[in-house]
């Protein structure tokens, strides 16, 4: 799901899923790309929804490095309590 879509609005203390691939090439065995999905929670929106900041399992990203590809949880729907406690501060 797109952010850019006006469908998606997400708010503070929203979860966050994101992937990210990242390609290695080897000369014996050609190019190879592993992809790894990340939970955070949002931690700023602008005023149209759109994500501008996030917290993951340590560390704390701006809206550089939002990706355009991601789907918001919404805060109601998840035990934001108890993924709290797994992140460290």
């Amino acid at each position: 799901m797109k952010m850019t879509q006006e469908s998606v609005r997400a708010k503070r203390g929203d979860l966050i899923v994101t992937q990210t691939t990242a390609s290695h090439v080897h000369v014996k065995e050609g190019a190879r790309s592993r992809t790894f999905w990340t939970l955070g929670r949002v931690t700023s929106v602008s005023r149209d929804g759109r994500v501008k900041a996030y917290r993951t399992f340590g560390g704390h990203h701006d809206s550089r490095h939002i990706p355009l590809h991601c789907h918001v949880v919404t805060a109601e729907t998840a035990d934001v309590t108890a993924i709290e406690r797994d992140m460290p501060d």
